[in-house]
């Protein structure tokens, strides 16, 4: 009897692995039709992984945080009161169509960054170029894209202030940041054209497209707002445990926040929902 057993435990793990084997086989030869695998998550730590999951689903759902409060990602919520943009932006070019049919004139522009060894006039006048479709990046950019493109960047720089700090920019960022600007403050609609753009595989949410930050209580009573103030990557890593974690507004409190009803679709719609590695506080349960 236990041999029988053994046996069928064999055939069972057999008959698994061969059925997974089959079902990947056909994810591979048609992504289009592959699950339809939702990930709460937050930065970069996906991004490797998202360019090997485009092989075999063209369908999964990523619904990432905006609550990165450093790097360039802070001079943009700084100037507009703004949600994070770029943690969107960099999964959906982890996520977008590499190959000809995805427009990579285009993925150039969005991943390109200005350099940080250039006066803030020359930044400037380099985006204002741009925007008038005299960049070599930009004029590589087959019609009606570029139109498109450059109209964003006129709401980016007809609302920048003279004092924007453009180094280290993310033109990608700052597109999205004149699309999120253009359409009422609403990330959805800019991130939808946004994929269209570079085909990206998949679908790339925020949770919120709120101005919130993460606000943690520690231990001894101490209460921090700001992301980069939580994860120890631009300051010195907290030496208090944290016991609580919120959302607020920089300056007005605790705000109310919903999740939109196109992300409840989305999750509702999911046949596997993930949470992936990640920072536990700024990723996972942000």
């Amino acid at each position: 009897m236990n041999e029988r057993f053994g046996q069928s435990q064999f055939l069972t793990r057999h008959s698994v692995h061969g059925a997974n084997d089959l079902k990947m086989a056909r994810y591979l030869k048609s992504p289009e039709l592959g699950p339809r695998v939702l990930f709460f998550s937050g930065g970069s730590a996906l991004n490797s992984f998202s360019q090997r999951l485009k092989k075999y689903t063209y369908n999964s759902v990523h619904i990432v945080t905006p609550f990165d409060s450093g790097g360039s990602s802070a001079v943009l919520r700084k100037a507009f009161q703004m949600p994070a943009v770029g943690d969107m932006r960099s999964r959906m070019m982890a996520l977008a169509d590499e190959s000809a049919l995805g427009h990579p004139e285009v993925f150039s522009l969005f991943t390109h960054r200005l350099p940080v060894d250039q006066s803030q006039s020359e930044l400037r006048q380099r985006v204002e170029h741009m925007q008038l479709g005299k960049d070599r990046l930009v004029k590589s950019i087959p019609e009606p894209m570029r139109s498109l493109i450059c109209d964003y960047l006129g709401y980016f720089l007809n609302a920048a202030s003279s004092s924007f700090d453009f180094k280290g920019a993310s033109i990608g960022n700052l597109i999205l940041t004149g699309g999120y600007l253009g359409h009422n403050r609403s990330l959805d609609p800019i991130a939808f054209l946004f994929s269209k753009l570079v085909h990206v595989r998949g679908i790339v949410r925020t949770i919120t497209d709120e101005d919130t930050e993460l606000c943690v209580t520690t231990e001894s009573g101490k209460t921090i707002i700001g992301q980069h103030l939580i994860t120890g990557k631009e300051v010195d890593p907290l030496s208090d445990k944290i016991v609580d974690m919120t959302l607020a507004y920089a300056e007005e409190g605790d705000p109310l926040s919903r999740v939109r009803k196109q992300g409840r679709r989305l999750i509702r719609s999911a046949e596997l929902v993930v949470f992936p590695p990640g920072s536990f506080y700024s990723s996972i349960l942000a």
